[in-house]
Order: structure tokens, then sequence, then C-alpha cells
């Protein structure tokens, strides 16, 4: 828990989060903008929330939560934590709609709240960057043409250098056989056993495959000993290179 992070000063990374924060909700208008309309609804309607306390409350609410959210570290899907306060939303469009449509009309309203559903259901799978994959078969994804050649190994064993699992032990359906299987998001310089470990891996040939990640293949020459040790049998270009190595007889 204390070495996630970055070792940037305090004030420094407070201002990161907040900055991260915004440029996400920009990135989301209508729900940002309406969120901050309902929040501001919330903050003048008595009714809402009657005291100055609760006022706080909200507003303390929201800002320890994008703190909370931003401080460490910055991915797309971090903002769905921050998605909940569309509840501010849905108040505001409520009361406006209470005040200024027709009492029938409002009442007629329900009947059409499935094909809203529906509605909202297509454009999330149209818009989402959560189904890029969608389409795509199982050969075409790197994971899954990779553990066609591990498995052709018996009892293979398998390394994931130098980055977050990647599902390549999943999918090959392999139980990692030493403690270091994968590097986290921490710094060399806080916690260098990690990375020394895995290097120390490749050097003694202790794992049969390995698989990294890099921007350019050539980027693979600064792993220690891997072409000495490891001869490259797959490349796979998804976003980075992701390059299998085979260990040498």
């Amino acid at each position: 828990m204390s070495s996630y992070s970055t070792q940037t000063p305090l004030i420094a990374r407070v201002f990161t989060a907040y900055k991260e924060g915004f440029m996400h909700a920009i990135k989301l208008p209508q729900f940002s903008i309406i969120t901050f309309m309902g929040y501001i609804y919330a903050i003048k309607d008595k009714k809402i929330i009657p005291n100055i306390q609760g006022k706080i409350a909200l507003t303390l609410a929201i800002l320890l939560s994008i703190l909370g959210v931003y401080i460490g570290a910055n991915h797309v899907y971090y903002f769905l934590i921050l998605m909940a306060f569309i509840v501010l939303a849905i108040i505001f469009i409520a009361k406006m709609l209470e005040k200024l449509v027709n009492r029938k009309i409002l009442n007629a309203i329900k009947y059409i709240t499935p094909i809203y559903i529906v509605l909202i259901i297509m454009l999330t799978c149209k818009l989402s960057s959560n189904f890029d994959f969608h389409n795509k078969q199982k050969d075409e994804l790197v994971q899954y043409q990779f553990a066609k050649i591990i498995n052709e190994k018996p009892n293979a064993t398998l390394l994931n250098y130098g980055f977050l699992d990647g599902g390549f032990y999943t999918i090959s359906n392999i139980v990692p056989n030493v403690k270091y299987f994968h590097k986290p998001n921490i710094e060399y310089e806080r916690y260098p056993e990690i990375v020394d470990e895995q290097n120390r891996y490749i050097k003694e040939k202790i794992i049969d495959f390995v698989v990294i990640k890099v921007e350019k293949e050539e980027d693979s020459y600064n792993v220690p000993e891997l072409y000495k040790n490891y001869e490259l049998v797959k490349s796979v270009y998804d976003g980075n290179y992701y390059m299998l190595f085979e260990v040498r007889n």
C-alpha cells in the first residue's frame, strides 16, 4: 500500500489527482454537466439537503472521492467510481420534469421506460470502449495465439516479464511456478527484488516461455540474458508488441 504510488510530493499528487479527474469529466460532458447542475440544485434546495452540515458533507464526498480515485494512478475505468454521483443528475432531471411538463404527460412517460432502457443499452454497446473486442475471434487475441504455442510443450512454465499480468497464465491454463510472476506498478528503486528476480529466472533458464511487452521490438534487447538463453518464437502487435520467447536447449 505504501509502494504503489510514485514518489512525488503530496501537494503535487493532490494537484495531479484533481487535474486527472477534471480531464476525465470533460471527456463525458453529458454526465459532468448534468451532474454538476444536480449538485448545485441539491445544495440550493432546502428540501433535499436542509442543513449546512449536509451540504458540506456532499461537497466533501465528491472532492475526497476524486482524490481517492486519482491520487495513486490513472486508468480510464477509474471514473466509474465517480458515476455514483449521477444520482444528483437524476434528481435534477426529475425535478425539472415535474416543474416543466404537464402531469398527464409525466404519467405517460413511465410507459415508454422500457424503450428508453433498450435505447440506453444499444448506445452503450455502440459507444463504450469496453466493446472494442466484441467482434474479435479468439484466434485474433494475442493470449490465445501464444497459448497455442505454449501448450504444445507438456507441463510448460511461463513468465509474464516486466508488466502487469496480461492474462497469459489464464488462457494457457498455467499456474506460475515462481514468486514474481508479473511486474506490479512499483518503482524499481522502492522494491528492486521484483525485477532482479525476474532477470534471475531468465539468466538461470528457470522458465520455459517468457512473454514481454514493449513499444518497439528492439526494446526487447534491453532484457538481460534474454536473447542469450531464449529464442523469439512469435511477435504480435496489439497497441504494443507482445513477444513470446522459448528457452534454448
